[in-house]
């Protein structure tokens, strides 16, 4: 017993300990003398004397400083943890990574290692997510990992937002398109001339040399062909927007999974659909449609909100609630 009460007398001891250090950070101030910016405490003792034109406050234990267009770090004691010499230097990340720029060019610092993970290097370098960041040099993208491997090279002409809440991204390479998965490897050949982002659990795509539009799933196999005369868009919640005509003059409907006109191709414009409904077009006027197609908002509004939550639609000048959609797991359910 007298062991246990030891032990929760040190874990408390040392919890008080970092609690404190970590208020003691959080209660820094920024403090302006002649100019120029330092820090000051709780107590109101100097931690950092006024010495640059612009400090941030305090994040992760860093601060970000600028003297003469020059960026550093410092650290709750007031000590560089990066010299004031960059051009530009980011936050602190979730990983502990800094992005560092100097002559146009940036690079990856781990902060508390001190390690410089990726050298500065990049013509254009993005946040981490998930361990990835995207970066480019030589005008071609490619992806590193926290400790600065190239996970992807820098050798694709794009690359889709990696931060996308789908797992495959589109990658394009000498006007064709492939897809990178969640690890960043390349598991869908580059072979498209034509290639959406995946949406649904597919996405739709144009081989080289081929006519015929197609959905495909994260393997790369061809689920469906799009139905011949129509221009098909992305699958929302189990339907796809088509349009029958030219860009001038067509008509709107949808399809489902199996490349049936399941909504007739009857509008002048729509939306895809979202929580349960869809924004549909008729002479000028907008409404919205329900997954059976049926007009459950009468087509009389200038202007429409198809991707919020709490559908509005403007007329005579002014915005009007017209319902509260229904919760992603509802449509689910009645999609399948």
């Amino acid at each position: 017993m007298y062991r246990i009460v030891l032990l929760f007398l040190f874990v408390f001891i040392i919890h008080s300990t970092s609690f404190a250090q970590q208020q003691q950070t959080d209660r820094l101030q920024r403090f302006r003398k002649n100019g120029l910016y330092g820090f000051i405490n709780s107590s109101r003792d100097t931690v950092a004397a006024a010495q640059w034109d612009y400090v941030d406050d305090f994040f992760a234990d860093k601060a970000r400083v600028e003297y003469k267009s020059k960026w550093g770090m410092i650290n709750a004691k007031g000590a560089y943890v990066i010299p004031l010499e960059y051009d530009k230097i980011t936050n602190v990340s979730d990983e502990g990574i800094v992005r560092l720029t100097l002559n146009g060019l940036t690079g990856y610092k781990h902060v508390d290692s001190g390690v410089m993970i990726s050298a500065i290097q990049w013509q254009e370098a993005g946040p981490f997510y998930k361990g990835f960041a995207q970066v480019m040099k030589d005008n071609h993208y490619g992806i590193i990992n926290t400790k600065g491997v190239a996970i992807c090279p820098a050798i694709y002409d794009f690359i889709g937002d990696i931060s996308a809440p789908h797992e495959m991204v589109r990658v394009k390479k000498d006007e064709k398109f492939g897809y990178i998965n969640a690890t960043r490897k390349l598991v869908i050949p580059i072979k498209f001339s034509y290639a959406e982002d995946f949406s649904d659990g597919l996405a739709l795509v144009q081989v080289v040399g081929s006519e015929v539009f197609e959905y495909i799933d994260k393997t790369g196999k061809s689920i469906l062909r799009a139905p011949v005369g129509l221009m098909p868009g992305k699958f929302t919640e189990g339907y796809a927007l088509v349009l029958k005509g030219n860009t001038d003059a067509y008509k709107a409907g949808f399809i489902n999974k199996l490349g049936k006109i399941v909504i007739p191709i009857e509008w002048d414009d729509a939306t895809e659909f979202y929580n349960g409904h869809a924004a549909v077009k008729r002479n000028g006027k907008w409404g919205f449609i329900n997954k059976s197609g049926k007009l459950v908002v009468d087509t009389q509004y200038d202007e429409i909100t198809p991707y919020s939550k709490q559908a509005k639609g403007k007329r005579n000048g002014r915005w009007e609630k017209l319902f509260e959609a229904e919760t992603l797991e509802e449509v689910v359910d009645e999609v399948h």
